[in-house]
């Protein structure tokens, strides 16, 4: 409850005008409303800025406007109660602190920031199951972008003059409810039943026939249906390259919606988050520490998800032993798990972050303390679309701020696309199942990521970098990429070869409607069990047995392509780490060189401006992009479905890496360009805590 006028009054004649200060007349009322106050009182309070003007309030005020709010509004601000509206004890305010609040999100950030990481884990068995290309994928990535894009501005700005913990934590469950739902995609049967093989368990179904050498005559319905292997034919002639275009099921637009729904939900987390904290800290330059601290948890997401990944990739689709090699081309993983773990971990997660307060109580000794309590009531708010836009062009009027844009949209198109099929890529270049991969790089991500993140916050606090450093780190940063990422092109493996058969060879009637790459006991592949001149097969089509074009003594075929001896993958694995620690080496320097290129009061915003643009010029089209360049490798399509069941893996591995490396050779150049900028033009000299603000106009 307010205190009345007449205890106003009182106050004015205890203390002198030139002792009225703020702390004064909040502490005086403070213990009226607990000692004499009207009946009926609690502890809750609000008491309007303009009633209490000293002399000594000057900088109090001024801090006041640079959050927002108009000199002599009636406008209010809540502190220091943790709790969920009446339900707040005192045992729990000594929670409401920022570092807990640091961790706390922290936790909730690690499901948030898995759901895309493991998307890219299991995009093999989702193409599978629901008969989708790699660009079809690439869309459903694009749509979290989005969805990114629709929120980000607008929620980064009107999101500060929220309750931010409340506002975080409804987003969260939001995200985690969208990706309990894409789960829901499991029900689709389309693809999934042949691929699967639930019909080869019977031996007289045309789906275990139609591979065999013997069975050929009999399955075909007409001969326009059958393109006959040629002798000599090389595998891509013998396949139909050219793609298939089977229309799209439910579950891919319910992907779609999904992906959107959480882009809109996620996309101003990191500028509110920032904001709140930066907002809260009581050192400026301590913030650094602190948003590396959750940084670091938050970069704990991917690798979870990867190897969550690698454990629902061992399972079935169907949830059943079926006995199938994970290397067949027909394998189904159950990736729907995935999405229901993560979706649950968000939600349960995020609910602590809800119990915090507006703003956290700062230390008592710094000049900035006003001792209020959390006012339940509605905030009066003056900001309007006038003060955006004037917002936005003070930023946009920045040349560092501009350049530093673009520099991040560039970086997020790069780091986008190849982090989104870099497994794809890896079980392709080697010939690896999703989980051996998940397996191979998600144990060492873990610490890469950790290590690099946090120790970046680290080195950034410690050296109290300002503009000029974080420039200087984030050129270092992307020439060492560049380099170490040039080891690619050297770790990557030939071809796959095929057995051709020759006119000596008993002829087989062979479609290229049914390819299933098999490995014979004599350690060449084959286009089908059919071109090995196969006429048997155990009962779940795990084994071809009397093939005839084998010189082994067994005769016999397994789905999948044979070991080719490639001895890179270790070596592959081991520079992807390294280029990840680098990565995160540099996330809080470029944090930083971003809120510091603009005004305290536009940091929100600028951060909200550089998320969407590098949204929208970057992450948006890369997945696109890639998708259509993976594309373009294929060799073999499945008949069946419009996902590829053979790629050319040079022409892969040398588009997937040279485009990124073309890019990066542009970033390194913007980047020297900045710190020309900074250097010659003395943009950015360094000021006490860090903050580099002569280059700001004021």
């Amino acid at each position: 409850m307010a205190p009345t006028r007449p205890e106003a009054a009182s106050l004015d004649a205890r203390y002198p005008e030139s002792e009225r200060t703020l702390d004064a007349r909040y502490a005086e009322s403070e213990r009226m409303l607990h000692n004499g106050g009207a009946a009926g009182t609690d502890e809750k309070y609000d008491i309007p800025l303009k009633e209490f003007r000293g002399p000594d309030d000057e900088e109090r005020e001024k801090l006041y406007e640079e959050e927002g709010h108009q000199s002599g509004d009636e406008t209010h601000i809540e502190h220091g109660r943790c709790g969920v509206g009446r339900c707040s004890p005192a045992w729990a305010q000594r929670l409401a602190n920022l570092p807990l609040f640091v961790m706390s999100y922290g936790l909730a950030g690690i499901w948030m920031s898995a759901l895309g990481p493991l998307l890219g884990s299991q995009i093999t068995s989702i193409e599978r199951h629901l008969g989708l290309s790699t660009s079809n994928t690439g869309l459903i990535m694009s749509a979290n972008d989005i969805g990114y894009l629709l929120a980000v501005v607008i929620g980064s700005y009107v999101g500060k003059q929220l309750h931010i913990p409340r506002t975080l934590c409804v987003s969260a469950i939001i995200f985690g409810l969208s990706s309990v739902v894409m789960a829901l995609g499991k029900l689709s049967q389309v693809r999934a039943e042949l691929l699967s093989g639930q019909n080869s368990s019977n031996s007289d179904d045309s789906s275990q026939q139609q591979y065999l050498c013997s069975a050929y005559t009999s399955w075909v319905a007409s001969p326009s249906n059958a393109t006959p292997l040629a002798e000599g034919a090389n595998h891509s002639e013998a396949g139909d390259v050219t793609r298939p275009a089977p229309g799209l099921n439910w579950a891919f637009w319910l992907f779609m919606m999904c992906a959107a729904v959480g882009g809109v939900v996620k996309s101003y987390r990191f500028p509110l988050f920032t904001y709140y904290v930066e907002s809260n800290v009581k050192d400026s330059s301590s913030s650094a520490l602190l948003l590396g601290t959750s940084f670091s948890a938050m970069v704990f997401g991917p690798p979870i998800a990867i190897l969550l990944g690698a454990y629902v990739s061992s399972i079935h689709v169907q949830l059943k032993d079926t006995g199938m090699s994970q290397l067949d081309q027909r394998w189904v993983g159950a990736w729907w798990i995935g999405f229901l773990v993560v979706g649950v971990a968000c939600i349960v997660s995020a609910l602590p972050v809800m119990c915090f307060p507006r703003h956290v109580r700062k230390e008592l000794d710094t000049p900035d303390v006003r001792k209020l309590k959390e006012d339940p009531g509605p905030v009066v708010r003056k900001q309007t679309l006038s003060d955006l836009l004037a917002s936005l062009k003070r930023i946009l009027s920045q040349p560092l701020f501009v350049l530093t844009l673009i520099s991040g949209l560039v970086e997020a198109f790069i780091g986008s696309g190849a982090f989104a099929f870099s497994q794809k890529y890896m079980e392709v270049q080697f010939n690896k199942s999703p989980q051996q991969v998940s397996v191979a790089i998600g144990i060492p991500v873990i610490f890469t990521l950790a290590s690099g993140t946090f120790l970046g916050g680290l080195i950034t606090t410690r050296l109290r970098m300002g503009l000029r450093g974080c420039v200087i780190a984030g050129l270092l940063r992307s020439i060492a990429l560049l380099i170490i990422q040039c080891l690619y092109f050297v770790f990557g493996c030939s071809n796959t070869q095929f057995y051709e058969p020759g006119t000596d060879t008993a002829r087989c009637e062979c479609s290229s409607e049914s390819p299933l790459f098999v490995c014979g006991d004599d350690q060449l592949n084959y286009y089908s069990p059919c071109v090995a001149g196969c006429t048997n097969s155990s009962q779940n089509s795990q084994m071809f047995t009397n093939c005839s074009r084998l010189d082994s003594d067994l005769q016999q075929v397994k789905p999948g392509l044979c070991d080719d001896g490639c001895p890179y993958f270790l070596y592959f694995v081991a520079t992807a780490c390294a280029l990840a620690f680098i990565s995160c080496l540099g996330i809080i320097p470029s944090y930083i060189q971003t809120i510091r290129t603009v005004k305290k009061t536009d940091q929100a915003l600028a951060m909200g401006t550089a998320a969407f643009c590098a949204t929208l010029l970057g992450t948006l089209p890369s997945p696109v992009v890639y998708g259509k360049i993976i594309d373009s490798t294929c060799e073999v399509w499945s008949p069946v479905g419009g996902y590829c069941l053979l790629y050319n893996k040079e022409s892969f591995r040398l588009w997937f890496v040279g485009v990124g490396q073309v890019i990066r050779v542009g970033h390194v150049i913007l980047i020297s360009v900045i710190l020309w900028l900074v250097l010659v033009k003395k943009f950015g000299s360094p000021e006490a805590g860090g903050r580099n603000d002569n280059s700001v106009k004021k």
